[in-house]
């Protein structure tokens, strides 16, 4: 679509309540991003394009905007205010491309999502490239064990002492999340040993098979004082 079209046929679609039309533009702009390939964050085109689809996405098909979602995801460089709406999105199906695959959502948004959102949400958020302590902490208190059990086998997934304080506490006698924790390579002495003090035989057997050859051995002296 020529650029002089494209721009008369914004203004129409953002005035307009016809879903149809304002998809099709909504899909010219998203080529038109693409089509820029904006290289630098302070590209002042990078603003304007946020506005541009602040303004169409409002009251789109979650359809067209998981589309869009998918779109972005591996963008290194998105409109921002977009991505953080996008991954906020109260469908799923929306939220998880931009939270499986871009870097560009914040650590406060994030942690939004995990206080306020679904245990899907949470999930996808669980298993990020990248997840820091103030947001694998909430994970932690909120999450089901399915998001417990992708946050813990998460190597790229931060853990504060309070979240493996929590985890210890609460989640011992988890076969799955137990052995979860005891592999990580960023687990403190003291956390393995409370959790191998909490742990069932049958959790301890486990946690010692699955151990790998170079902590097997540390594994073993430990489970003698029990």
């Amino acid at each position: 679509m020529p650029q002089t079209s494209l721009i008369s046929e914004l203004e129409h679609a953002i005035s307009s309540r016809d879903p149809q039309r304002r998809s099709a533009v909504l899909s010219s702009v998203a080529n038109l991003f693409t089509n820029a390939k904006i290289q630098d964050e302070n590209d002042e085109r990078l603003e304007l394009f946020d506005d541009v689809f602040a303004q169409l996405v409002k009251d789109m098909a979650a359809s067209t905007l998981a589309k869009l979602s998918g779109d972005l995801s591996a963008a290194k460089i998105a409109p921002i205010k977009l991505v953080q709406q996008l991954a906020q999105h109260d469908s799923i199906e929306v939220a998880r491309p931009i939270l499986a695959g871009s870097d560009q959502v914040s650590d406060e948004t994030l942690i939004h999502i995990a206080k306020t959102k679904s245990q899907e949400h949470l999930h996808a958020v669980a298993k990020r490239a990248h997840v820091n302590e103030a947001v694998s902490d909430v994970l932690i208190e909120r999450g089901s064990e399915h998001v417990i059990q992708a946050v813990t086998a998460n190597v790229n997934a931060k853990i504060s002492e309070r979240g493996f304080g929590n985890l210890t506490e609460r989640f011992s006698n988890h076969d799955v999340i137990a052995v979860n924790i005891a592999n990580r390579q960023d687990v403190p002495p003291r956390v393995m040993k409370a959790l191998l003090s909490k742990a069932t035989d049958t959790v301890r057997t486990l946690i010692l098979n699955s151990a790998p050859p170079e902590t097997r051995q540390a594994v073993s002296n430990l489970l003698k004082i029990f």
